[in-house]
C-alpha cells in the first residue's frame, strides 16, 4: 500500500514537471495562424427551405462565410471582452427579398402604365370608346352607304315578296309536356339550320373565306335569316354561299340587312326547303333549358350543339344596338352568330349574336328575342329594308371624356346625301344631344328617331373637341332605306 502511494506521487510530480517544461519552451514562441485560401468569387448555397430544391446564388465573400460557418481560434476572435454589437446591414436573403419585391412592384406600374396607354384618350382627345363583345366582330350602326354596299348586278327588291304573310309565332304547346325536350328539339330544327360562308368578291365562291356564320331557314322557297354583321352590314360585300345539313351548296343574295338589331335575310333559289318554327319570346320563362345550333369555327363543327338556360330576357348590353336581348349561358362560340336559341319545345325562341368575351367572364351569351326577329324580318322580305325609319345620315362611336366633361357619339363618317351633309358638322365631332335630349348611345338616339317621321327637323347639338366649342345645326331626316 505505502508502494502504491508512492507511485502514484512519483506520477503526479512526473506529469507537473512535464506541464511546466511545455509552458517553459512555449513562453516565446508564437502560434502558427491558420491560412485562409484565395476567395472564390461566389458562393452557391441550398435554400434553408427543405422543400425548394433550386439553389440559390450569393456573393457572400468567402472570408465572411468561413468566419460565418467554422469555429475561429480565441486570439481572432474580435474584441473578446465586449460583445461586438450586431451589424445593421442585411442579410443577402433579406436583400434578395428585398430586390424581388421592388421588382414584382416595379412590373405592377409598367402594366398599369401600359393599362392607361391603351385606354387612353380617342385621337389623343381624352375621349374613350366603348366596346361591345361580339361573334364575330361588333356590330355598329351603319347609316352611310358605302361602296360595298352597292346594290351591284342586281336589285334587291327582286328578291322581296310583297306577299309575305310574316313569320309565326307559336304558342308552347300544353298537352304531351313529356315528349319534349332536347333531343325532340334538335331533332325537329337540325334540318333547317344552315351554313353561311362570305368569300370575297369575285372569288368564285371558291378558297379562303372571309366571314363563316351560321343561318335560319324561314320558308320552303329560300329565305334566311342570319345576323347583319355576317355580311358586314351591307348588301354587296362579299359572295355569299349556303351550305345546308345534307351538304347542298347554294348561291345566297341579300335580300335587306337591320345593323340597328344586326339582323339580315339571304335568299337562295330553291324549294321544299326545312323550315325551322318559332316560338313567342315574350313567354320564356327565366331559368328554363335552352339549346343552341351552329357552326362554331368552321364547317368541320357544322351544326354543333350547347345547351344552358335562361340567364335573364330584355337585356340591354350593347350602345350600338337598339334591340334588348335574351341572356344565356349556353356555349355561343364564333360561328355561331345567325344561329338558333331553341326552347324544348321545337321552337326558336332568339337568334344568337353575341357574348362577352373577356377573360373573366363566362356564359355571358346574348340573342335577339324573336317578337324583334319577326318585326325585322317581316318589313325585310316585304320591302328589303324596315319601313317607318328615319336617319341622320352618318356612323359613329359611343364616346365619353372625363376631362371634357361630355359624353355622346363621336361621328366617323357623314353621308355625302344624307341630312347632316352642307351642316357645320365634321367627322370627329361629338353628338351630344338630339332633339334637346342629352344622349350618350345609338339606343338613346334611335328611340328619339322612332318619335319622329321623314320629313321631320330636328336640332342636333355637337361637341368640337379641338375648340371645346358647342353648337348647334338643323337637319330634315330622311327615311332609312
Amino acid at each position: 500500500m505505502d508502494n502504491f502511494n508512492d507511485n502514484q506521487n512519483q506520477w503526479a510530480e512526473n506529469i507537473d514537471a512535464i506541464e511546466n517544461t511545455e509552458k517553459s519552451e512555449n513562453t516565446d514562441t508564437e502560434i502558427a495562424k491558420p491560412t485562409i485560401p484565395n476567395a472564390p468569387q461566389n458562393i452557391v448555397t441550398q435554400p434553408v427551405d427543405a422543400a425548394e430544391r433550386t439553389p440559390v446564388k450569393e456573393t457572400t465573400p468567402y472570408r465572411e462565410y468561413v468566419m460565418k460557418t467554422q469555429p475561429q481560434p480565441a486570439e481572432y476572435s474580435v474584441n473578446t471582452t465586449t460583445p461586438k454589437a450586431q451589424s445593421n446591414k442585411m442579410s443577402a436573403g433579406l436583400k434578395a427579398f428585398m430586390i424581388i419585391t421592388l421588382s414584382f412592384i416595379g412590373a405592377l406600374l409598367v402594366a398599369f402604365i401600359a393599362y392607361i396607354s391603351v385606354t387612353t384618350p380617342l385621337n389623343n382627345k381624352n375621349i374613350s370608346k366603348e366596346y361591345f363583345y361580339s361573334t364575330p366582330d361588333s356590330t355598329v350602326p351603319t347609316e352611310v352607304p358605302t361602296e360595298n354596299q352597292s346594290q351591284g348586278s342586281y336589285d334587291p327588291e327582286s328578291q322581296t315578296d310583297k306577299d309575305f304573310k310574316g313569320l309565326k309565332l307559336e304558342q308552347k304547346p300544353n298537352k304531351d309536356k313529356d315528349k319534349y325536350g332536347a333531343n325532340y328539339t334538335f331533332k325537329a330544327l337540325d334540318n333547317a339550320v344552315v351554313g353561311i360562308i362570305c368569300y370575297g368578291k369575285d372569288s368564285g365562291y371558291s378558297g379562303d373565306y372571309r366571314v363563316q356564320g351560321t343561318g335560319i331557314i324561314l320558308t320552303k322557297d329560300g329565305y334566311i335569316v342570319t345576323n347583319s354583321h355576317i355580311i358586314n352590314n351591307s348588301r354587296n360585300s362579299y359572295d355569299i354561299k349556303i351550305v345546308t345539313k345534307d351538304k347542298e351548296e347554294y348561291v345566297a343574295k341579300v335580300v335587306g340587312f337591320d345593323s340597328r338589331t344586326d339582323l339580315a335575310v339571304l335568299k337562295i333559289k330553291a324549294d321544299n326547303l326545312p323550315v325551322a318554327a318559332f316560338g313567342d319570346s315574350d313567354q320564356i320563362e327565366i331559368t328554363e333549358d335552352v339549346i343552341a345550333i351552329g357552326n362554331p369555327r368552321d364547317m368541320n363543327f357544322q351544326n354543333s350543339v350547347t345547351k344552358g338556360i335562361v340567364s335573364a330576357v330584355d337585356r340591354e348590353v350593347s350602345s350600338s344596338n337598339s334591340s334588348k336581348f335574351i341572356q344565356t349561358d349556353a356555349a355561343i362560340n364564333p360561328g355561331n352568330s345567325g344561329g338558333p336559341l331553341c326552347n324544348m319545345y321545337g321552337q326558336v325562341i332568339g337568334i344568337n349574336t353575341s357574348k362577352i368575351s373577356l377573360e373573366d367572364y363566362e356564359g355571358m351569351g346574348f340573342a335577339i328575342p324573336s317578337k324583334t326577329v319577326k318585326r325585322v324580318v317581316d318589313d325585310i322580305i316585304r320591302y328589303s329594308y324596315v319601313q317607318n325609319r328615319v336617319r341622320i345620315g352618318i356612323t359613329g362611336t359611343a364616346v365619353y371624356s372625363l376631362e371634357y366633361d361630355i359624353k355622346g357619339i363621336e361621328i366617323g363618317e357623314i353621308d355625302k346625301k344624307g341630312p347632316m351633309a352642307n351642316t357645320k358638322a365634321q367627322v370627329g365631332d361629338v353628338i351630344i344631344a338630339v332633339d334637346g335630349t342629352e344622349i350618350s348611345s345609338f339606343t338613346e338616339v334611335y328611340n328619339i328617331l322612332e318619335t319622329h317621321k321623314a320629313g321631320d327637323e330636328i336640332k342636333i347639338k355637337l361637341f368640337r373637341p379641338e375648340d371645346k366649342s358647342k353648337f348647334n345645326v338643323t337637319v330634315t331626316l330622311q327615311a332609312d332605306k
